[in-house]
């Protein structure tokens, strides 16, 4: 993790962490993995001043807020397979005009996440969901990841 974290640069991009459940769709603010992960390589939670919804760790999903918030990047979390997160993703948010002119659209910086790095406890491969999510933000730092 050392070895991640020693070449972090001095920017700090502003991100959105997006979880898609079959229930509803939130924004996470705190005390989640991927989050855990996001703030070890020191990128800024555009969430953290939403308010909370039925979930302490999270908000209500807001397209309005966040369009206002405009984060560098979109990170979805998905409680179920990508193909259906990505099929929420058309249906219930890129239907909206609002959506493309998110900074994170425009430049396609819009990721799914995989579960097993990022929803259910990595372990000991902590070190593998930090990783992936600075080969993501900083490819020409740490190199590329698959999209």
């Amino acid at each position: 993790m050392q070895t991640i974290l020693i070449k972090l640069p001095q920017q700090s991009p502003k991100f959105a962490m997006i979880t898609i459940m079959p229930m509803g769709i939130s924004v996470q603010k705190n005390s989640t993995i991927s989050l855990d992960v996001a703030n070890r390589l020191k990128l800024n939670n555009v969430a953290e001043s939403l308010p909370t919804g039925r979930m302490p760790s999270s908000a209500p999903y807001s397209l309005q807020k966040l369009v206002e918030l405009d984060p560098d990047f979109l990170f979805f979390i998905v409680h179920g397979t990508e193909d259906y997160g990505k099929e929420k993703l058309k249906s219930e948010i890129e239907s909206n005009p609002a959506w493309k002119t998110l900074r994170a659209v425009k430049e396609n910086k819009i990721y799914f996440l995989p579960s097993s790095l990022f929803v259910t406890n990595p372990g000991f491969n902590f070190d593998q969901s930090l990783s992936y999510l600075a080969k993501l933000v900083y490819p020409d730092i740490y190199g590329s990841t698959a999209k």
